[in-house]
Formats: C-alpha cells, structure tokens, sequence
C-alpha cells in the first residue's frame, strides 16, 4: 500500500511540476496551436464547458459525461481556472494509471522491486509525458485499457464475473469506439463462447445507451457515430504515415522514446503548424536507435515469456489480441502514430514486463530496465521541452480569447 500511495504521488506530483514550469506554452500549443495532430482546443471546451459543441463524444460518448462534473466540482470548490482544473483531472488520471500498471505486473507476478521499475517505465515514456499534460482524450480511454488489465490480471487468480466485464467493455468503448476490440479479446480470452458473445452485445448496447445519454444532456451532443464515417475516409492510408517501416517505429518505439520534434511539412492550419515525431531525425543518432532496439527486444522477450506461462496463457493472448488490434488499426488509419501513442502504450509495457518474470533476482536485467528507463526520462524531456519551445504556436489563434481563463494562467 506504502508503494501505491507513493508512485500515485510521484506521478501526480510530477505531471503538476510539469504543467506550472510549462503552463504558458503548454496552454498556446494545445488550446492555440495543434500539439501534434490533436484538437486541444476542442477537448478543453468538452472537459469544461456544458453547453460546447462535444465534437469528440461521436466516438468518446462518456467522455464528457465523465470529465465535466469532475473539473466542474473542482473549480466550483477551489476556484481554480478552467485549465487548471483540466491539469488536476489529468495529474489524478495520470496517478491511478502508474499504479494500475503497476498491480497489473504485480499481479502476473513480478516482484515488488520488478514491478516499480515498470511503473517508473510508465511515467517515463514519451507517451505519457507528452500526452497527460494537454487536453486529450487518450489519457481516460488509456487508463481504461490499464482498467482491463488489472481486471484480466486479476482474472488468473480468480473468475471475475459477466457483469464486471460488462462495466469494464462500456468503460472501454465509451470512452473510444475502437476500444471494443479490447473489450471482445477481453470476454473471448476467459469466458465460454457463448457467454463472450453474450457480453460483447451488451457492451454494444451500453455503447449507444451512453451515445444516447450525451445527446439528451448536452445542448450540441455529438451526432450518431455513423454519420461521421464519411468523415474519416481521409485518414485511411494517409501518406504523412510515412511508409510502412515509418508507422510500426511510430507505433512501437515512440510511444516509449519519441524521437526528435519537428514541424509537419505539409499545408499549416490556422491553429498553427502541426508537430511531427513521425521517423523524426534522432532515429538516426546511434543512442537513441540503440535504445529502441532494446526496447523492441524487451518487448518480444517479454511476450515469449509470458507466452511460456502456462498460468498466464488466457492472459498473455488477451493482450496481444488488444495490442494486435491497435497495431493493424493505426496502420491503416491515422496520419501521425503518436497521436494515439498514450492510448495503448500500457499494452507494449505489460508485454515489455514479462521480460523479469525469469529470474526476476537477475541483476544485468533489472539494471537494463532501469537504464532503459533513465535513458528515456532524460531523452524525452529534452523532446518536450523541443516541442514546446518550437515556433508557430498557433498564439494568435481567436479562440484563445474566447475562452475564459485559457491565457496566460498561473502555474497550479
């Protein structure tokens, strides 16, 4: 318990340190610029105020309905500003999910010392350095993920039942669609045929019950999922992915180790030039292209191990199915990987943990995580503060005067 409070902490604290050192840019390359390839600036009107347009909840329907009364409260209680308030729901998220990570490795049966250096790994990767700090919905569908895992960690030891299962896939899909394919690999790795099946209709069901409930609640709630796909024909097989080889490094590596920022070459937007990690310049600097090899090679050694498992075989297929299903996803749609680089990078750590689940007293691997996870902290911070210190923020952008509190806010 003495280790849970304190890596909630580390990890709240730390994302607090970041955001009030940051607060300025972060707030003009989220809200007025485009911080990678996300809407910012749409997901801080969704998490703050009721009667927006809540674009994202076509796709996410218990985003809004999750996050609204939480910064709401806080700022009623407090008095802190909108952005602060995102920053506080975030630095929360950001705690339970490094201690989720750290009971789901707990529980496949890491040590105590093992399993703290894979949450240290979490709170380490790019993926969440970059991503916590922003308005985005990909930290609460993320922590989901990490929901189902413990879930199906837990699951090894014991039978979990139908209806757990059911909370955990509307959880999932509510707060992104594609998210149901966690869910289905979840309820087909450990329950009978018919029972899976079964569940999977009511997560469905849950799914637009949800849809349903952010459409009468809001004032501008989102339109049916459906009528937006024609939308979303444009990011099938984009050529900004780069190629093959560009897109599974995006999807494999960066999430753990970004590479070098730098601005999109394509057409810039009137909310400022797009960053880009996409095959960026460090991949050819030896270090950085070493360390993510060894990354990728603790990532397949982990996975045969666990595949080894006899006790962790339901469970070890449940996440390669989850990580499987992503992977081939963001190959085929999406212009940026790292976009979508915090929403399953807990599934690549999990794998990456199997690793010291052999002689968990070898010291050469616990010191190759530990260094891993050095390397990545220093790295990653030299990337974020790139990013954030990069030109063509978007400040001059109108809607950072329209929201109230969005500029020039304190540290919290």
């Amino acid at each position: 318990m003495i280790v849970i409070l304190l890596l909630f902490s580390a990890a709240a604290v730390m994302l607090i340190l970041v955001t009030a050192h940051f607060s300025e840019a972060i707030v003009e390359r989220s809200l007025g610029g485009r911080w990678f390839q996300s809407d910012g600036w749409r997901v801080y009107d969704d998490m703050v105020t009721f009667d927006a347009e809540h674009y994202r909840n076509h796709l996410r329907p218990l985003f809004s309905l999750l996050t609204l009364p939480v910064t709401t409260l806080a700022m009623w209680l407090t008095g802190i500003s909108p952005i602060q308030a995102i920053w506080g729901f975030n630095a929360f998220c950001f705690g339970v999910w490094t201690v989720g990570i750290y009971a789901v490795v707990r529980l496949t049966g890491l040590s105590l010392l093992a399993s703290t250096l894979m949450a240290l790994m979490a709170m380490s990767s790019s993926a969440a350095m970059f991503w916590f700090i922003v308005p985005e919905t990909y930290g609460l569908s993320s922590l989901c993920i990490v929901l189902s895992l413990v879930v199906a960690a837990i699951h090894v030891r014991r039978d979990v039942g139908n209806g757990v299962l059911v909370l955990v896939g509307v959880l999932l899909a509510g707060t992104l669609v594609t998210n149901l394919l966690v869910s289905v690999a979840l309820n087909f790795a450990f329950k009978a045929r018919r029972d899976a099946i079964r569940i999977s209709v009511l997560v469905v069901i849950g799914f637009f019950v949800a849809w349903a409930l952010q459409k009468v609640i809001f004032p501008a709630g989102a339109q049916f999922p459906l009528k937006k796909l024609s939308q979303e024909q444009a990011y099938v097989l984009p050529s900004e992915q780069g190629g093959l080889n560009c897109s599974l490094w995006g999807e494999l590596v960066s999430p753990m180790l970004a590479p070098e920022v730098a601005l999109f070459a394509g057409k810039k937007e009137r909310t400022g030039e797009r960053l880009t990690v996409q095959c960026g310049e460090t991949v050819e600097q030896f270090g950085y292209v070493a360390a993510g090899l060894i990354w990728i090679g603790l990532v397949i050694y982990g996975a045969a191990s666990l595949r080894r498992a006899w006790r962790l075989s339901r469970f070890f297929w449940f996440v390669a199915a989850s990580l499987g299903g992503q992977i081939l996803l963001h190959l085929l749609y999406g212009e940026e990987t790292f976009l979508y680089a915090l929403h399953f990078v807990p599934l690549l750590l999990v794998l990456a943990s199997g690793a010291l689940l052999a002689n968990q007293r070898s010291g050469s691997k616990l010191a190759a995580v530990a260094a891993l996870t050095v390397f990545a902290a220093v790295s990653n911070a030299s990337h974020l503060t790139s990013a954030l210190n990069s030109p063509s923020s978007g400040n001059d952008d109108e809607r950072m005067t329209t929201r109230p509190g969005s500029r020039n806010e304190p540290g919290m």
